[in-house]
């Protein structure tokens, strides 16, 4: 009789799809899919690789990379909003899709701050203004002070970037009368300054590093809270008196809203693991990239407060996207 009922019991429970802890616990039985937003061979892919490697070693599956690129990352995120939350798909997001954008574009087909749950962050860099060589101002101070006396350009990678948005809040606190040039790329708008078609730009540490260290870029600040080690005589905006001017670029992990809780901690452990092997730490450190201090629920709340800063920039200075 006890057999019996055991083995209806059993039917029962195939037929109404409930399912046992063991059966959670066969994730993941396939490859992870991390989708990103931008053509390979730049920061953001070799940030979701080099942890890819390390993360997909510890779960037994490899972390796949999907490029999406197109509409400024924001094709990628609304992809992956709409994906199924059941652990196998991921993206990086940065702080340009997740807190700007949505103040830009009345289209958005996601939600930063429903449609997505944060798993852990890569890193996060700070900008640099960087210079020319050959070029007089040697110091943001002296920069200003040629600024007012010659018309001037100022390099950036379109409206609403983060070095768009940078001179923008230096232009609340101080006369920058200089005019924006927009390139399509960090590939353009570094040569761009090379060659003296802009004055100045507000560029990414790690992809204007190899021309400081060479000598065909010169620093004159950098957006970081603290002088960052690569560039230890460089002023920060703060210390030259500049306020509300730190400014980062952040790498995140995200996952469809709604994925399993016991996945998501998983996966943020094994990402946090990843962070402190050797080749990971050395290429964080030599690219001048930051740990990213907090937990999944803090870099929520980091981010919404973020999102409402730049939300206030661009209504205060009316940038529009045409």
């Amino acid at each position: 009789m006890l057999k019996k009922f055991l083995a209806l019991v059993a039917a029962f429970v195939a037929l109404s799809g409930f399912s046992c802890p063991a059966a959670a616990e066969t994730w993941p039985n396939r490859p992870l899919k991390f989708t990103i937003g931008f053509p390979p061979g730049g920061l953001n892919d070799v940030l979701a690789r080099l942890y890819g490697e390390q993360v997909g070693k510890a779960i037994g599956q490899p972390v796949v990379l999907d490029y999406k690129p197109g509409a400024s990352g924001r094709l990628a995120m609304a992809l992956t909003a709409r994906a199924k939350p059941d652990g196998y798909t991921l993206a990086l997001g940065n702080t340009g899709a997740l807190t700007i954008l949505p103040h830009l574009y009345s289209d958005l087909r996601y939600d930063p701050q429903h449609d997505f749950t944060f798993v852990s962050a890569l890193g996060m860099t700070p900008l640099v203004m960087v210079v020319r060589k050959e070029a007089g101002a040697r110091s943001v101070k002296e920069l200003l002070e040629e600024s007012r006396k010659r018309p001037m350009s100022y390099g950036t990678l379109g409206i609403g970037s983060p070095g768009h948005l940078a001179f923008e809040l230096l232009k609340e606190q101080d006369n920058f009368p200089m005019i924006s040039v927009p390139y399509k790329g960090t590939n353009e708008q570094i040569p761009a300054v090379l060659s003296g078609q802009v004055d100045v730009a507000l560029e990414l540490l790690p992809s204007v590093l190899p021309f400081l260290q060479d000598g065909r870029l010169r620093a004159l600040a950098v957006t970081s809270a603290q002088r960052v080690p690569q560039l230890a005589d460089t002023p920060t905006l703060t210390e030259l008196g500049y306020d509300g001017m730190v400014v980062n670029s952040w790498y995140l992990v995200l996952a469809p809203a709604g994925t399993p809780k016991p996945i998501v901690d998983r996966l943020a452990l094994e990402y946090r693991k990843a962070s402190e092997t050797q080749s990971v730490y050395e290429y964080m450190q030599t690219q001048g990239l930051m740990p990213f201090p907090g937990s999944p629920s803090e870099i929520g709340a980091a981010l919404e407060q973020e999102s409402e800063r730049w939300q206030r920039l661009i209504k205060a200075r009316n940038i529009r996207i045409d």
